[in-house]
């Protein structure tokens, strides 16, 4: 069974692990967005923060786009490893849905 945040106006205040469904992203503002990427530890230091926040990224672009490390690398200017941590992100949020919906198991995180 596939945990996930259902969120949709804010992020969660402390990151316990759980991966969003793409469907609950998908409704993210792009400073619920911010802060779900910045909770999360991934871009690491205000530099890379603030490189993501003027890419000005919205949710759609963020799903759509964001499984691409060279959209990170290249349009977004991001260095190579935060391009690489968001990438796989990306990957794993628009995978939770699909694994669910196949009946397949796929966990993240400990038990």
């Amino acid at each position: 069974m596939v945990t996930y945040i259902e969120m949709v106006d804010a992020a969660p205040s402390t990151w316990d692990g759980n991966i969003p469904t793409a469907s609950v992203v998908e409704r993210w503002t792009k400073e619920v967005l911010f802060g779900f990427v910045q909770l999360r530890n991934i871009l690491q230091n205000a530099s890379n923060l603030a490189i993501f926040r003027e890419a000005d990224i919205d949710a759609d672009t963020f799903l759509t786009c964001g499984d691409d490390l060279y959209f990170w690398a290249k349009a977004c200017h991001l260095p190579a490893a935060p391009s690489y941590r968001l990438a796989e992100l990306v990957r794993t949020i628009n995978n939770v849905g699909k694994q669910e919906s196949r009946g397949n198991a796929f966990h993240l995180g400990s038990d």
